[in-house]
């Protein structure tokens, strides 16, 4: 069991996790009733989906030869698991291992779409394509320079109006706002994991943003998605599209001068740089759930 979650990288179903319960909260600070059932089936479907993509990913990197890890320490939190390699499970069981995610968020997708409305349908379809053709031939998205604006997309933008629509069987623009931030967090966090991968992914032409940008450019670029996250959040209150309780996601401050201090001082250096990518992981997780605390002190003050 600890073999197939290394290899769906649970760790990383914050991922998912974060956006879903933010999405939950604008809805329910827009008046709409909160239901435990479509939230823990929206988690599981979410998580699967997640699972399915990153097993897909780790085996076709395996395929590309991507997986570096050897000559990057030992760490799960960039890169591959490094499984396969390792001869500790084939390459088959981590293909199944996908499919089958991939079809328990089908099921519960299917579900969710005959209970609540095709738009579910199509959101998770999106998800589930983008995931899988990360870096799956023949699309690639990761080689192409899009991996870290599909990332974005689908698990800020996707995730959170999906979450809403759940609850409020609409979609608006409130959650679209609401959701910016998060896809620019979780860009940072994909791209600060690049970065070490630098030379692994450039050998086997993964031309992501960091390998086209350089460590340097890469590292550069991070910081300011990380400034400009704070910054909307600051913004969409002062122009009183969002209560003043949503400038609880700015508690973590100064988690992210850390972040940005050692990433820009550590970019060279993988070893040296894994507390940031272990801080940006912290950092993700505080705002986006602080994010939503405060919608959720905020119901009925609109």
């Amino acid at each position: 069991m600890l073999l197939i979650l290394r290899v769906l990288r649970a760790p990383f179903f914050i991922a998912v996790i974060v956006p879903a319960i933010l999405g939950t909260a604008v809805a329910l600070f827009m008046g709409f009733p909160f239901s435990s059932r479509r939230f823990l089936l929206l988690i599981l479907g979410l998580i699967a989906l997640h699972g399915g993509a990153n097993s897909a990913n780790e085996y076709y990197d395996y395929l590309s030869g991507a997986d570096l890890k050897e000559k990057r320490g030992e760490t799960d939190l960039y890169g591959g698991s490094s499984l396969i390699k390792e001869g500790l499970i084939s390459p088959k069981k981590v293909l199944l291992i996908s499919f089958a995610s991939f079809a328990v968020a089908l099921i519960v997708g299917g579900y969710l779409t005959f209970t609540c409305g095709l738009p579910v349908f199509l959101l998770g379809v999106s998800g589930a394509f983008i995931g899988f053709f990360y870096t799956a031939p023949p699309i690639k998205l990761a080689s192409r320079g899009l991996g870290e604006l599909a990332v974005g997309v689908v698990f800020g933008v996707l995730i959170v109006l999906g979450s809403y629509y759940l609850f409020a069987g609409e979609v608006k623009v409130s959650p679209l706002y609401a959701s910016l931030p998060v896809s620019l967090l979780i860009t940072a966090l994909l791209m600060i994991n690049e970065i070490p991968d630098y030379e692994g992914d450039n050998r086997v032409g993964k031309r992501n943003l960091v390998v086209r940008l350089g460590k340097r450019g890469g590292a550069i670029l991070f910081s300011i998605l990380i400034a400009f996250a704070f910054f909307l959040i600051i913004l969409f209150h002062f122009l009183g599209l969002f209560p003043k309780k949503t400038l609880l996601a700015l508690i973590p401050l100064p988690l992210a001068f850390f972040v940005v201090r050692h990433t820009l001082l550590n970019y060279e250096d993988g070893e040296r740089l894994l507390p940031a990518n272990r801080g940006m992981m912290l950092l993700y997780l505080s705002v986006g759930l602080l994010y939503a605390v405060g919608f959720l002190l905020s119901k009925g003050v609109r």
